[in-house]
């Protein structure tokens, strides 16, 4: 859709001629969380307490359930949510803020980046991810 020389992608042409193109973007933080919070809440990150580090395995805090999500909204006007990917916006005691609990419908993905103890992927098979975590809860 942008004329890429050696690739064609007839279906994704097709959505951008006949829908909305953006080609601009503002990020509200430099670092994920905050963003995240930012992206699906419309509010600034320190507003809404995800600010100004990312959450990490041992955190006990996420998103707060009172903050309003783009999911949530979209659930009013009839639509069924999902979210894909990396969540990074805390989990709490018994998953109280995996994206389940804050809107969404489902939810396939890891709750912090691929590379973050006890959510190791296995890019080294057989290694162990017993290394203390050098972050405290946040």
């Amino acid at each position: 859709y942008t004329g890429h020389p050696t690739t064609s992608s007839p279906h994704v042409d097709k959505l951008a001629r006949n829908g909305k193109v953006f080609t601009q973007f503002y990020a509200g933080s430099p670092v994920c969380t905050p963003s995240r919070a930012t992206l699906l809440t419309g509010r600034h990150s320190v507003r809404s307490g995800m600010y100004p580090s990312v959450q990490f395995p041992p955190s006990l805090h996420g998103l707060p359930l009172e903050e309003v999500t783009l999911a949530e909204l979209l659930k009013e006007q009839g639509y069924r949510t999902g979210i894909v990917g990396k969540w990074h916006l805390g989990v709490g005691p018994g998953g109280q803020y995996l994206p389940t609990q804050q809107g969404f419908d489902t939810y396939l993905g890891i709750p912090y980046s691929h590379d973050m103890c006890p959510f190791v992927l296995g890019c080294y098979p057989g290694e162990a991810c017993d290394a203390p975590s050098p972050h405290k809860d946040t």
